[in-house]
């Protein structure tokens, strides 16, 4: 065992190449740039490697360490910071990109919609601007750039409601999951269906109501999930349900006004039973002013899926009948800031 560890000869050169590379997926891309130039076996190790950088929003963030590292070994980036001399173009191994649009140039986002990312599989963008959305859009759903991209998030200035151009092109049948934070018509989302015809997972909010019968729109029996804000929660639901029979998991968003939560629950309750009777997920965010008491313990006898149901209190006699929140959001756009008790 002497002769093994001798004092002459260098341990570290006695690990295998594969522990190295075990480690060093422990060790922040911040800090794994120190290890190069090492030695020549530990810095090819780290030339070999496929690095995950994470820069969020800091008020001084050094991004000279990126240099480091060249950008096709980047396969995960989450930035958003500054970073100048970001080349998008260059990193053509990404797997995930998250990008906060405030923190690009001109140029870096020009190239958000013109490269080609061939095996790029999650795309997240914050803070884009209504033109870079609707140029992002049409680039999604034509394909080619993001030919693997499989889930995208959207969370875009919420000041505008969403806008196509509805030329026709071919759908694509990648991508799986798309959340986008801005205001949909029936319109555009007739269109988004038909644009993705295979998601799965669906986040988006409905603003208005559609002018044709829904029997126009095929339904789409691959969306399992769907996390919804409804202008009308009830009558929009009625029609949003019959496009997706086999749901698994609901989560609606919206405001009952001034009309009573129970009634309006025990009709949802009904729809829910007769239209996706499959569903077995039920989550709300469903906001409410009224001088009526609350109904919690009635609300959840209605069915099976609102045993989570709670009632929480804002000012004003403000209600929000929620299951996966436990304090009421605040500010929020259904908040009445004076209620006249001779109206009820």
């Amino acid at each position: 065992m002497g002769k093994s560890f001798s004092s002459n000869q260098p341990r570290l050169e006695l690990l295998p190449n594969e522990l190295f590379i075990e480690i060093f997926q422990y060790i922040d891309s911040t800090d794994l740039r120190n290890f190069k130039g090492l030695n020549k076996r530990i810095h090819d190790i780290i030339e070999a490697l496929r690095i995950d950088i994470n820069v969020h929003r800091m008020e001084t963030v050094n991004t000279t360490f990126l240099s480091a590292f060249n950008p096709s070994q980047i396969i995960r980036l989450d930035m958003r910071n500054p970073w100048s001399s970001m080349n998008l173009t260059s990193m053509m191994k990404l797997r995930s990109l998250t990008l906060d649009c405030g923190c690009l140039t001109r140029k870096q986002v020009d190239q958000m919609t013109t490269l080609t990312l061939p095996y790029l599989e999650r795309l997240s963008v914050h803070n884009a601007t209504l033109e870079l959305q609707k140029l992002l859009l049409a680039t999604i759903f034509r394909g080619e750039h993001f030919p693997s991209l499989k889930i995208c998030q959207l969370k875009l200035k919420p000041t505008h409601d969403l806008k196509l151009c509805n030329t026709n092109r071919l759908p694509n049948n990648t991508v799986r999951s798309l959340t986008i934070n801005s205001k949909w018509s029936w319109h555009e989302f007739e269109f988004l269906l038909n644009q993705l015809p295979h998601l799965r997972r669906l986040e988006i909010n409905l603003s208005e109501l559609y002018s044709v019968s829904v029997t126009s729109i095929h339904p789409r029996s691959s969306i399992k999930n769907l996390r919804i804000t409804l202008n009308d929660p009830l009558n929009d639901l009625k029609k949003l349900l019959k496009l997706t029979p086999n749901l698994v998991r609901l989560r609606i968003r919206g405001s009952f006004g001034s009309s009573s939560a129970l009634e309006h629950f025990n009709e949802i309750a009904k729809v829910l039973s007769d239209l996706v009777p499959g569903l077995k997920y039920f989550d709300c965010e469903l906001y409410s002013y009224s001088w009526e008491g609350s109904n919690v313990q009635n609300i959840r006898w209605l069915h099976r899926l609102y045993k989570d149901v709670q009632c929480l209190w804002g000012q004003h006699r403000n209600q929000c009948y929620a299951t996966d929140i436990n304090t009421y959001p605040t500010p929020n756009e259904y908040e009445c800031e004076y209620l006249d008790e001779s109206v009820f």
